[in-house]
């Protein structure tokens, strides 16, 4: 017997040769000449004997399949079988009754410097992608014996390659350390990794949020995923650093995310799992998270898996900052500092120790921000929220019931309040590298209040009715908390277990009064008409709102490894939700509006199924479902699919990676905009959470969405994204049933809220280019998002009031000295959004024609809100950003101008009647030129 030798030259790894693609086909060739032929035409090292293989023709091959599927079907149809060396040869053998036994690869990733575990972490092996879980562990089984490399990366880290051996019926175990490439105390924002299987990557941008400015698109490395990019000056992590993600977007500076045109109220925001709820924002100067006290937010977009939730059209989701002090400190001190607001965060960590003879390790983190309002009030902020502090005439003698006549307010004295708090906690408790329990807590508490006295000015003369004051406050508090463990049960299973709690209330108090409800004759003094108007006001009751959502939920899950590039997922959970909304109970408002009081239980029931598979080599299957059995017996299903491809560096266009999804998505706590009914205009809208109760059905929508991500050279990214959207099922207020003189309060959902559909598609794209010492990006979008629903506005589709048809974006970051973790970094950027509708606040639309049948005001034809267009909305911010390390103290400023060219962009209109009868538009800007200081010190 004389053995033959084919094959070439050894890999440089032999764990790429065996999954490498390859377009072979073999059609009825003998099985000895398609083993010579697969050894020479892919270089793999092949060892049989002929007479063994013998000549039996064989068909095996195909477009993209891999050496071991070809190597495998030749074998098959010759009843033969194959083993691999470490060396990388395969040897032909007779077939044996029991296969060879396998081994698995198990470990953790973590930080090098805090130890603090990184989920969404990419783990390639076997030419196969995984991520792992929260806990920063992952797991590959199933795994053939012998030596394989095993890549690792994550956004603002140096990726690291290392070995690991395999051995037969043995688990490889391994914790892989990153040095950060930045090192900064601001919260991440990430989705999925810049690693070898950049369609990982796809299904969500996300930028950093450095205090630098450097972030991912770290100065010197190549392009991370469009869309990371360092925000502007921001109190709160979720405004400007998810607000510049492609598709992110939102309408005004007091409007909530839009993400790829869904409404603010149509994704979440999750911190360690628990919701929390933000009524209304207002920019920079008012947010629901410190920065300091989040670690990182990752952002999913349409067609985000089953195992994300259910929610019609996003997620944004925020871990707690659990990096152990650096240096082996027992304590870690970072501090944080600009014109809205002041913050600390104090991290520890416990001496290591040992249960059941595996390592204990704990950190423990608490992080306080309050606002500055009562300190310092930025000039352009602090003008603008005068500004808008008018009271509008129309609504006044519409709503409030004053004098008809008076054509304008002026404002005698403005009291403004713009405050928050919050307390975050959170702790890790790691036992040995596979176990660990992490929890969080958070309560924070906002208030915007209002107190305007005012004189308006009748056709006439100035009468004692022409006096108003007003007071219009909005309190609310969130509290959310979690707990969640995480273990390797074994080799290939992954386990957890999670409870949640979230709690959110929200009170409206609005009170008016004139100078006819006061009594006066118009000869007091100022002073004496004031003190009057105020006595009446405190006696009586006031007209309030209220909203309060509360839900627990428990649940468990596990992932299981099925081999290279096949994994599953499963989880079940249980919830609670309960709520209570009620409107305009007494005061002001009782003899004008129907009183409104609803409040249930919602039980949810959700078992989640998900998988991937890799397919050929380049192609990625992602299928999944989620059932939900509500109270009521029903049971809603979710199904979702999603295909990736990953192309190579080496493809003669560069590497192309793309990404298709679909689904169904369902939303059981969802959002309806609450028009506020005073004149005064501080806040036009107010977001109320309801849990669907029997009455309804919980919204629904259809997602399909692609994107493709080509790197055509080093240093260069170009990335394109569509969607399409329907929304059979949404819901809105319905006005008319508020404002009924039906004597029977509103009590179920189905008696206030008016059912809707949806639609929106958009496409998008972006090219970043990367260097040494700069970095800059173009990105623009289209999108077109519209709404309808029963009896409002002849049920025809109009655009969404939060919709941007057109939207543009520029960046610019230079560093000017130093390296980017120790050095100076100037930023510009740009954003320009046009065709902009809904012109007039939304009490125009909503309670106007509800309230007094009035749907045309002048030349003003409140029926058509597409037609009433805003013009174009321009911002250019500029930024300086210093960072250093002096005797162990980290010390980062920045010098950031919002608007620098002082644009005064369009807020809103509102009408003013004139003294002809007819009406003229008053517009409302955005804050001016802002200059913001920001010290942030790490100790």
């Amino acid at each position: 017997m004389r053995p033959f030798v084919f094959g070439l030259f050894l890999l440089a790894s032999v764990a790429s040769a065996q999954n490498a693609p390859v377009d072979l086909v073999l059609r009825g060739v003998p099985a000895d000449e398609a083993l010579a032929t697969l050894a020479e035409r892919t270089g793999v090292d092949v060892v049989y004997s002929s007479r063994l293989v013998g000549d039996a023709p064989v068909w095996c091959g195909g477009s993209g399949t891999t050496v071991e599927a070809v190597l495998g079907c030749i074998t098959e149809a010759v009843g033969l079988d194959y083993v691999r060396r470490s060396s990388g040869t395969y040897v032909i053998t007779e077939a044996v009754v029991e296969p060879a036994s396998t081994g698995s690869v198990i470990g953790r990733v973590v930080d090098a410097e805090t130890n603090a575990p990184l989920p969404e972490a990419h783990v390639l092996l076997a030419d196969a992608g995984t991520a792992t879980n929260r806990a920063g562990v992952f797991a590959v089984g199933r795994l053939q014996p012998g030596r394989y490399a095993l890549a690792v990366s994550h956004v603002g880290y140096a990726p690291r390659r290392v070995w690991v051996d395999v051995a037969p019926g043995a688990a490889a175990q391994r914790e892989v350390r990153l040095e950060p490439v930045v090192r900064s105390d601001g919260p991440v924002v990430v989705d999925a990794l810049d690693a070898a299987l950049p369609s990982e990557t796809l299904g969500a941008d996300a930028p950093f949020g450095t205090l630098d400015g450097t972030g991912p698109d770290r100065l010197g490395e190549g392009p991370p995923p469009l869309g990371r990019e360092a925000p502007a000056a921001t109190s709160d992590v979720t405004g400007g650093a998810v607000r510049s993600v492609l598709g992110v977007g939102g309408r005004t500076f007091r409007d909530g995310l839009s993400i790829q045109g869904g409404e603010a109220g149509d994704h979440p925001l999750l911190l360690g799992g628990a919701t929390v709820y933000e009524p209304l924002s207002l920019g920079t100067a008012l947010g629901a998270l410190s920065p300091l006290a989040v670690g990182q937010v990752t952002v999913r977009k349409a067609g985000f898996g089953a195992e994300h939730g259910s929610f019609l059209a996003g997620v944004v989701q925020a871990e707690p900052a659990l990096g152990a002090p650096r240096d082996g400190r027992p304590l870690s001190l970072a501090t944080e500092a600009d014109a809205f607001a002041a913050s600390a965060r104090l991290t520890g960590a416990a001496p290591h120790g040992a249960v059941g003879g595996e390592p204990l390790e704990a950190v423990a983190m608490a992080a306080v921000r309050r606002s500055l309002w009562d300190v310092v009030r930025p000039g352009a902020l602090d003008a603008a929220l005068r500004a808008w502090n008018d009271v509008d005439p129309v609504l006044a003698s519409r709503v409030a019931g004053t004098d008809p006549s008076i054509l304008a307010f002026d404002a005698h004295r403005h009291g403004s309040e713009v405050a928050f708090t919050d307390l975050h906690g959170a702790a890790r408790v790691q036992v040995g590298p596979l176990r660990s329990v992490q929890a969080s807590a958070y309560h924070g508490a906002s208030d915007i209040a209002t107190d305007l006295f005012a004189s308006g000015v009748a056709a006439d003369a100035q009468t004692p009715t022409a006096l108003l004051l007003a007071r219009d406050a909005y309190e609310w508090s969130n509290t959310a908390a979690s707990v969640r463990a995480d273990a390797l049960a074994s080799p290939r299973w992954r386990l957890h277990s999670q409870a949640r709690l979230s709690r959110h209330s929200l009170l409206h108090r609005y009170d008016t009064v004139d100078g006819l409800g006061a009594g006066l004759d118009g000869d007091e003094p100022t002073e004496v008409a004031e003190a009057r108007l105020r006595t009446t006001l405190d006696a009586l009751p006031p007209t309030t709102d209220g909203n309060e959502v509360t839900e627990v939920a428990v649940g468990a899950g596990a992932t299981v490894s099925l081999g290279p590039g096949h994994e599953a997922f499963v989880e079940v959970e249980g919830a609670r939700a309960s709520n209570r909304f009620h409107l305009l109970a007494d005061g002001a408002g009782e003899d004008a509006f129907r009183d409104l009081d609803n409040a249930h239980v919602q039980w949810r029931a959700v078992a989640t199924a998900a998988s991937q598979h890799l397919v050929a080599g380049r192609w990625t299957v992602e299928p999944g479902l989620r059932l939900t059995t509500l109270g009521t017996g029903d049971v809603l299903a979710e199904p979702r699919l999603a295909l990736r491809f990953d192309g190579l560096p080496g493809d003669r266009l560069g590497a192309v990676s793309a990404r298709v999804a679909a689904g169904v998505y369902r939303q059981f706590t969802s959002r309806v905009d609450l028009a506020t009914f005073g004149p005064s205009a501080r806040v036009p809208e107010v977001a109320v959470w309801l849990p669907s109760d029997a009455s309804v059905e919980p919204p629904r929508a259809l997602h399909l969405a692609g994107e493709v991500l080509w790197r055509p050279a080093p240093g260069w990214a170009a990335r394109v994204e569509s969607y399409a959207k329907a929304t059979p099922r949404l819901y809105a207020l319905d006005c008319d049933a508020l404002l009924s003189t039906e004597p029977t309060p509103l009590a179920d959902q189905a008696d206030f809220l008016l059912p809707g559909e949806g639609r929106a598609w958009g496409l998008g794209a972006r090219v970043d280019r990367t260097s040494p010492r700069w970095a800059a990006s173009l990105g623009a979008g289209i999108a077109r998002t519209d709404r309808r629903f029963d009896d409002r506005l002849g049920r025809r589709w109009t655009p969404a009031p939060w919709a941007e048809p057109v939207r543009a974006t520029a960046d610019l970051r230079v560093l000017v000295a130093g390296a980017p973790e120790a050095g100076l970094t100037a930023r510009a950027r740009g954003v320009g959004v046009w065709g902009r509708s809904w012109a007039f606040r939304r009490a125009y639309y909503d309670v106007l024609p509800a309230h007094s049948g009035e749907t045309t005001l002048g030349a003003f034809d409140l029926t058509r809100p597409e037609g009433d267009r805003l013009p174009a909305l321009l911002t250019l911010d500029l930024g300086l950003a210093y960072a250093a390390s002096v005797r162990g103290t980290r010390i980062e400023a920045a010098l950031d101008v919002t608007n620098a060219l002082d644009r005064a962009n369009v807020l809103d209109w509102s009408l003013r009647p004139t003294a002809t009868g007819d009406f003229e538009a008053v517009t409302r800007t955005l804050p001016g030129r802002q200059p913001t200081l920001r010290l942030r010190i790490g100790m």
